[in-house]
């Protein structure tokens, strides 16, 4: 939806381009120490007019090209013309969402599955991976400055979420199964595997021959 108006003007004053960082609920988990570093580097950058985020810190100790709030309509600025990069934690709704509007990360990784998370769309070229708790200046400005100066990363993103977009609305494919089933029935989309008696499930034939095997090669050695 439509940005308010004083968020609007602000990222449409953002021609250079505009950078949006948000760690949600997990930005309690980071120290201000590591806030006031990041906050550092943002201001180093001539060709990105403004950041956004949830940075939770004194908005006196931030650069002048740099926007604070505890909140952000994070979706709503995603989906505008004039957003570059997202940075983040690694949160799957969030990857998820940039996915969506075609826009290349770099990611700090906090916890949990946000570590594989990072990883996985690390191996596809759509984001950079920064350690949150080690990392130096240098790192997270080299790091950004690649993801914005690199083409590869956002024209890698952008052809996922063409992907994406090609697929058939969840809505649709719903009405399509229940209509299918309703003039098909559903027998033909039963997997045989679900009338496999449990020792063929589970394989137990297959087990039971390896264990005679390595008992024989066991009692052969040792005999």
């Amino acid at each position: 939806k439509p940005l308010e108006s004083e968020l609007a003007e602000y990222a449409d004053s953002a021609t250079k381009g505009l950078i949006v960082v948000t760690f949600g609920s997990m930005s309690r988990q980071i120290p201000s120490d590591v806030m006031q570093k990041m906050l550092n580097v943002f201001g180093h950058f001539p060709t990105i007019s403004s950041s956004y985020g949830t940075l939770k810190i004194s908005t006196k100790a931030s650069p002048g090209n740099v926007k604070l709030s505890k909140w952000v309509p994070q979706i709503d600025l995603f989906a505008h013309r004039n957003t570059k990069l997202f940075i983040g934690h690694g949160g799957n709704n969030g990857q998820m969402e940039a996915v969506y509007y075609g826009l290349p990360m770099a990611t700090l990784p906090i916890f949990g599955d946000q570590f594989y998370n990072a990883q996985r769309i690390t191996a596809r070229n759509y984001d950079r991976v920064v350690n949150i708790r080690e990392f130096t200046k240098d790192e997270l400005y080299e790091a950004i400055a690649d993801v914005l100066g690199n083409q590869t990363y956002a024209d890698n993103i952008q052809k996922c979420s063409r992907i994406f977009h090609s697929m058939r609305d969840p809505h649709e494919r719903l009405l399509f199964w229940v209509d299918h089933v309703l003039r098909f029935g559903g027998d033909h989309l039963r997997p045989t595997y679900m009338d496999l008696t449990l020792w063929k499930f589970f394989m137990l034939d297959v087990v039971g021959a390896i264990l005679v095997f390595l008992l024989a090669t066991v009692y052969c050695i040792w005999k």
